[in-house]
């Protein structure tokens, strides 16, 4: 498992990276749905990652419940730091507002969510399967 988790990392980092830089530069306005598929995927890798961490380390923990709750509080984070830059910061810098609005907020937390559960139910039925 630490191998597999490894190889996530990184492939996975540079990745959000790259999509992270595309959308501040251009997509997050001018896609549809590029923010919310951009949340979603980050919610999955989280869940992922913590759910993989706690497998490696053998912790006899809820691996599900654990991963939503580091999710909520990264999302809690992410979305504070949006709030901040576009409150305190921005008005002194010619920057874009990462936050449209509070449904905006809503609905990011919601597609990580989203993410997180989609890949903990595969992670489930995987072990399901396995038995």
């Amino acid at each position: 498992m630490q191998k597999k988790l490894k190889v996530f990392l990184i492939i996975a980092t540079p990745g959000f990276y790259i999509l992270h830089f595309l959308g501040c530069w251009k997509y997050y306005y001018s896609i549809n749905g590029y923010d919310k598929l951009v949340h979603f995927f980050a919610g999955a890798s989280v869940a992922l990652v913590v759910y993989w961490f706690l497998q490696s380390k053998k912790i006899r923990v809820n691996k599900q419940l654990i991963s939503l709750i580091v999710l909520f509080f990264i999302s809690l984070c992410w979305e504070i730091y949006e709030y901040l830059i576009d409150h305190v910061i921005s008005p002194y810098l010619i920057l874009t507002p990462r936050q449209m609005s509070p449904m905006d907020t809503l609905t990011d937390v919601l597609a990580n969510f989203a993410g997180a559960i989609f890949i903990l139910i595969l992670l489930y039925l995987k072990e399901k399967k396995r038995g």
